[in-house]
């Protein structure tokens, strides 16, 4: 792409403003008009096939990502990068580029547009909004998010309930478990489209190359007695892992993982199969060779030196290598085909049985352990006054979610007395529940029952700043709708954004629940935009009311806390373990615009190490 092809217009957006698509469109118009405003006789096409959203740091790559794709597949192009201005900002950038429609000689006749869209770390909520609005109607939207998958965080999730496919490039992982965090999308109760992998594409020529092999009738009759695999690579283990789950997926092998990551174990129909992975050095990363291994036969595929053709044993060169390497040809394989993968998802599943799974738990959440049950009081107090009075400082006033529980429950107690009581003006603190039992408040097993005798009745907080949930008075359903009109008329969100509270206390079940988000439940699909929802829980024969998963992720600040030893396994499960968040809905809660960390007592945290 020639930079004297590239013709930009600035539109920068405040905090709390509506995205001004007009503007950006207008802009668009211009840009239009300048360029086929050059040479008259130099007619333009303005040719869309769909959208495609790019998740970027890197500006030449995309760039040069873009100019490609755009020579097979013409397309409106909005670029996300976050991270990338101010905090409160969130700006639009759009643009043309444009290329020869007829070879290198051919003037620039074929131009697609690109919108940047550049979010600081408080606006990131407001991405999802701002992309669909710039969509173009009754065109396919792709999303390409390279990199590790964050598949949850705000700039993104509202996306992915819209988007037709989702792709993502296994090739560009750097956590030991991301493979476990992209078979937990496939389940995810927000994503509506499909799901693909560049990795899983790469592999397309090795698949054919193997399954060639196999065409003769007798060599497929030897598919039943295979007994080894090697599969050497070069920096490319999730590569070989789905190959390995291809072939395990096509030949009906049960996965029966071992404690030797680099050797699977497989049981066919009638014995084992060994499948090694190797690592060899080599310039270019990717797979190297396939052998298959029966007790008389062995079946190689292997790359040959100059990295261009795959070749089988018997010398034929069978796939041509090079073309498959650029992204921008393999986002064009699935633009054709964009259909759900069913073969791809079940190597994945089987790819995974064979990832550690218990990453460091840097990597899933910050957890901070203290020595008892009184020493995480005392701190989740600490830390509760010291953000308080920060939000008063900045905003003019603090929003909670309370907790119930015994561990909560403590730390109110310790905000009661003195001289925490007087830490704060709790005359700008407004309290609201996360969740609740629609029992009356004067209930035992009422959650604000609770707060009001160990903290609320105990210190000098105005009524009106205490938000009830109108519980035990009417049906579940009807108190959650009364209490989600609170929680508008109090944070007055626009319509497209959720309420941000400044902190929401959460607890951890044994069961992986936490707020009123129990496993399995309806609420795990709810829409956010209802804000509040009665769930029914089967398991308990009841009913609760809860803040959804949304919610909880947009706040500020999320803190579980956890004390006592018998948290300590399901802590374990759900910060160190694979990622099932229908099982365990505690793992739903992710954000990247505020900040998550778990309070431990060293009882809680015991298996953590």
């Amino acid at each position: 792409m020639m930079s004297d092809s590239i013709m930009r217009g600035d539109v920068s957006v405040t905090t709390g403003d509506i995205m001004p698509i007009n503007v950006v469109e207008d802009r668009l118009n211009d840009l239009w008009g300048q360029v086929a405003g050059k040479d008259d006789s130099n007619p333009l096409l303005k040719a869309t096939t769909l959208n495609l959203v790019l998740y970027t740091t890197d500006g030449d790559n995309r760039a040069d990502l873009l100019g490609q794709v755009a020579e097979t597949h013409p397309h409106r192009a909005i670029v996300i990068e976050t991270g990338q201005v101010m905090q409160d900002l969130i700006q639009a950038t759009p643009s043309l580029y444009c290329h020869p429609s007829l070879g290198m000689e051919a003037r620039n006749q074929v131009c697609c547009e690109e919108i940047l869209i550049q979010a600081g770390s408080e606006t990131l909520d407001r991405v999802p909004g701002a992309v669909q609005s710039l969509l173009l109607s009754d065109m396919a939207v792709f999303v390409f998010r390279p990199g590790d998958p964050s598949l949850t965080d705000l700039s993104f999730r509202g996306l992915s309930e819209i988007v037709d496919s989702i792709v993502v490039d296994s090739a560009t992982f750097t956590i030991p478990t991301a493979l476990l965090d992209l078979l937990a999308t496939l389940s995810a109760p927000h994503l509506h489209g499909t799901l693909h992998d560049l990795n899983w594409q790469r592999l397309l020529p090795w698949r054919q190359a193997v399954a060639r092999a196999f065409d003769p009738a007798d060599a497929r009759a030897t598919l039943q007695h295979i007994q080894e695999v090697e599969i050497t690579h070069a920096n490319a283990r999730n590569q070989a892992l789905l190959a390995a789950g291809w072939l395990a997926t096509c030949l009906g092998w049960q996965a029966a993982p071992g404690s030797d990551p680099d050797s699977l174990t497989f049981r066919a129909k009638d014995q084992p199969v060994r499948v090694r992975l190797r690592s060899a050095p080599d310039e270019w990363p990717g797979l190297k060779e396939i052998v298959l291994k029966a007790a008389t036969e062995t079946f190689r595929s292997s790359l040959t030196a100059d990295g261009n053709f795959i070749m089988t044993g018997d010398g034929i060169q069978h796939v041509l290598r090079i073309p498959m390497r650029a992204d921008a040809a393999l986002l064009g394989a699935i633009f054709d085909n964009p259909e759900r993968d069913e073969v791809f998802e079940r190597s994945l599943s089987i790819a995974t049985a064979f990832v550690p799974k218990h990453a460091p738990v840097a990597t899933r959440v910050k957890i901070e352990v203290q020595e008892d049950a009184p020493a995480l009081a005392r701190e989740a107090a600490r830390r509760f006054l010291s953000l308080a009075n920060e939000a008063i400082r900045q905003r003019g006033l603090f929003s909670v979610a309370l907790s119930g529980g015994s561990t909560p429950k403590s730390m109110y107690q310790f905000l009661a007395e003195s001289p925490q009581r007087e830490g704060v003006n709790w005359s700008k603190v407004h309290i609201f529940w996360g969740d609740e039992r629609n029992v009356p408040i004067s209930d035992t097993q009422s959650n604000q029952r609770m707060a009001h005798d160990v903290l609320l009745d105990k210190i000098p907080i105005p009524l009106t700043n205490v938000h009830s949930i109108p519980t035990g008075q009417i049906p579940g359903p009807q108190a959650a709708v009364r209490y989600a009109e609170e929680l508008r008329a109090f944070f007055k969100p626009a319509p497209s954004e959720l309420p941000r509270f400044d902190l929401i206390l959460l607890g951890l079940g044994e069961d992986g629940h936490t707020a009123s988000l129990f496993p399995h439940s309806a609420a795990l699909n709810a829409d956010d935009q209802a804000l509040f929802v009665a769930n029914s829980i089967e398991t308990l024969n009841t009913t609760r009311l809860t803040l959804t998963a949304g919610v909880i992720n947009a706040a500020s600040n999320i803190w579980f806390l956890v004390s006592g030893s018998a948290k300590a396994e399901i802590l374990y499960e759900v910060f160190a373990g694979p990622l099932r968040p229908n099982d365990l809905p505690a793992q739903s809660i992710k954000t990247t615009q505020g900040k998550v960390i778990v309070l431990a007592d060293r009882d809680a945290a015991a298996k953590l190490g």
